[in-house]
Order: structure tokens, then sequence, then C-alpha cells
């Protein structure tokens, strides 16, 4: 089975290099997330696997290695031909290999960020973290805070951020740009909040 290795990265390069050779052409610059085209009546089992996104981060790394503002790649291709059969759609996302989980002790949030591929899987996928919290009766969604600095675990003290209430406490990790988003299984329930607070 042909599986390809290193993200495609060194086609890439060599393709690059080349176009800086002729600078009166246009260059066309590729990203994209994997291919697969095993389920394909018609592959050939060529394999490029997604690498939990990494291949989606090199590709456009390389890019960023070789071009800057002052000399920018004129085009740019997120090679996507939507075809689920050769796993190069993106509108599902890009799976990161993480979940996330989350406690509360007292008045404090705990959360981690959890890895299900040890080799692959990296916070360097995700953009940030949200904390969420809602209505157990309507079922309401509120943003506590966002912005939140990636990090595989993370502390968060509710009172600073949370209304006086009975609530479901959730933890959502966002992902870089076109990478899958992940919110903790269920909400947790707590209680409290700080005095004086608003939604």
């Amino acid at each position: 089975m042909p599986t390809t290795t290193d993200y495609g990265i060194s086609y890439l390069t060599s393709f690059y290099n080349t176009g800086t050779t002729f600078p009166t052409e246009e260059t066309v610059g590729a990203t994209y997330k994997g291919f697969n085209d095993a389920l394909a009546s018609w592959g050939s089992r060529r394999i490029m696997k997604q690498q939990c996104g990494q291949t989606w981060l090199k590709t456009f790394s390389r890019i960023n290695s070789l071009y800057s503002a002052a000399k920018q790649l004129p085009y740019l291709q997120l090679v996507a031909w939507n075809d689920y059969e050769e796993g190069t759609e993106i509108e599902s996302g890009i799976d990161n290999c993480l979940t996330v989980s989350a406690s509360i002790v007292g008045n404090a949030l705990h959360w981690t960020i959890n890895r299900t591929d040890a080799t692959f899987a990296t916070i360097a996928t995700v953009n940030r973290l949200k904390i969420y919290f809602s209505d157990p009766g309507s079922g309401a969604f509120h943003t506590a805070l966002d912005n939140i600095p990636p990090s595989l675990t993370g502390t968060q003290v509710l009172t600073s951020i949370i209304p006086p209430g009975n609530w479901k406490i959730w933890v959502q990790i966002v992902g870089q740009p076109l990478m899958m988003n992940h919110l903790t299984v269920s909400g947790i329930s707590y209680s409290g909040g700080q005095r004086g607070c608003s939604r």
C-alpha cells in the first residue's frame, strides 16, 4: 500500500523552489489535510494520513517558511475535492484527535485536553478554549469566558465569571481554522456565582 510519510513536503519544497527561479511565472501553492482513496472504486490505495491535523499545518508551514509579506505566494489552493471516498472533504472539520474533560471542585473549574493519538495529537491545532454556562431549564447557552490560551490543563475560578444561580458548565476546545471543535460530553452542575454579576 503506497503511503507517504512526509506530508508531501519534499515535493512542495521542490515545487516552490522551482517557482522562485521563474519570477515572471505565477506559482500556485497547495495545502491539504490528507488523502486516502482506499474506499474508492477507482482508487489505487494511495494514502497520505491526516496525522491529527499535522498534514494541514505542515503544508501551511512550508509556505510560511519560504514566503513572507515582502515575498508573497501569489495564489493558494486549498486542495479539497469534496470527495469523501478520497478523504479530502473539509466541511466536517479536520480531526485533531483531541477531547476535553472537566470537573468542578468548590468554585474552581478544572479542565484537561486529552490526546486520543499519542503520536500526532497536539495543542498546536487548538486556537483557544471557551467556558459556557447553560440554563438547565431552557437549555440556553451563554459565554462566560472566551480566548483562553490553549494548554493541556487549566483552572478557572467560577465566581469571577458566572452569575448567581444553578447552571451547567461546559468547556470547549476551539480548533485552528478548519480543525474540529470539541465540547465536554456533558455539562457539569454548578450552583453559585458572583453576586451582582449579570448575564
